[in-house]
């Protein structure tokens, strides 16, 4: 069954082409930063060519850490930048499509009409789309019937499950009209929620919940055999709690920007960040409640991923208030890399794990 969902989820929801042969660079356009990750395979083995990561704040004479909205030639001129900083060599790219660009869903349909989805699925595609469906492309997939955990035959369900995606056509036609001035000329997209699934799971059968902290947002999924169930995006990001820091303590952004990450010098700033953070777990905590009412499973672990889930304390925090295990996301793992750089790798993975799925996509059959 997981290999029906990986071959479904490689197939369908990503928008262009298919890379070749080479090196592959993956693109994650953020909402702070761009990061680039170029791997390449080699006898079997995938491995790190170079990394790097560009703040987009400072292109806007804003401090590192605000969220930034650059116009399309700053966002070119910082594209473009990046790949030279990190010294990207690879001709292909697979670049990312953000969150809260984009929508998730599941629909529920009487399985006696499956044969009809390419008529039904925008019916139904009009119930959660609040655009007309001329401005945006869809894509959906069936999701394979679930297995039971103790492998117990079941009855054939009355109805099937699809995953549908919706992407606004002017986003896509954005993305490429930027890509196509930073030289960047037939880009693979795909949204990054995929990306990040295949950079931090290893064929878990129990349902996991993954959070991706950026800047100015966070996704909140809940995956279940390699499929989403639940897709939840909340614009509320590690800025929030960077302006929390600088309001309670009076300090200027910077000076909170490097509080949140090392209260371990600023103690009285703990306290500060738990409270910023409230909002975010009461948003997981229902996210939780939900898939369990629904889906009577209960999910195994939370994974963190994102350069905000890196801020002090909120790991721990996540874990107390939710009582589940939270692990960090390890993306570098997954690919071959100099063991003195590893305990680096591990520190910065959270912050290029979308990067690193992206790259991944070429070598990696999920």
């Amino acid at each position: 069954m997981f290999d029906s969902i990986k071959k479904a989820l490689t197939t369908s929801l990503s928008f262009g082409g298919t890379t070749q042969d080479g090196s592959v660079c993956g693109i994650d356009i953020g909402s702070g930063s761009i990061k680039v990750v170029q791997l390449k395979q080699e006898r079997g083995k995938i491995i790190l060519e170079t990394y790097g990561a560009l703040s987009l704040a400072p292109l806007m004479n804003e401090p590192i850490g605000k969220p930034a909205r650059l116009a399309e030639a700053e966002t070119v001129k910082a594209i473009t930048q990046v790949l030279q900083e990190a010294r990207v060599t690879a001709k292909n790219f697979i670049v990312s499509l953000q969150s809260n660009a984009i929508l998730v869903f599941v629909v529920t349909l009487p399985r006696a009409g499956s044969e009809n989805l390419d008529t039904i699925i925008p019916n139904e595609a009009r119930k959660y789309i609040p655009v007309p469906l001329t401005e945006v492309s869809l894509d959906w997939f069936i999701i394979p019937e679930k297995e039971t955990y103790d492998q117990e035959e079941v009855a054939q369900s009355p109805n099937i499950d699809v995953l549908v995606v919706a992407v606004r056509n002017e986003t896509l036609q954005n993305y490429q009209s930027t890509l196509s001035l930073a030289s960047i000329p037939k880009p693979t997209f795909e949204i990054e929620t995929f990306a990040t699934m295949r950079a931090t799971l290893n064929r878990e059968i129990a349902p996991v919940l993954i959070i991706d902290v950026g800047t100015a947002y966070t996704s909140i999924v809940i995956v279940e055999y390699g499929v989403i169930r639940i897709f939840h995006v909340t614009n509320r990001g590690s800025a929030f709690v960077t302006e929390s820091i600088m309001r309670s303590l009076s300090v200027s952004f910077e000076k909170a920007e490097e509080i949140k990450f090392n209260v371990l010098k600023y103690p009285e700033a703990q306290p500060i960040i738990d409270a910023s953070h409230e909002y975010l777990v009461s948003e997981i905590k229902r996210v939780l409640i939900e898939y369990e009412r629904e889906h009577r499973r209960i999910v195994s672990k939370i994974i963190l991923s994102g350069g905000g889930s890196s801020v002090s304390g909120f790991g721990p925090f996540v874990a107390q208030k939710t009582g589940l295990e939270v692990v960090f996301a390890d993306p570098f793992s997954k690919v071959e890399a100099p063991e003195f750089m590893r305990p680096l790798l591990q520190a910065s993975g959270p912050t290029f794990t979308v990067a690193t799925g992206l790259a991944l996509k070429n070598f990696l059959s999920f």
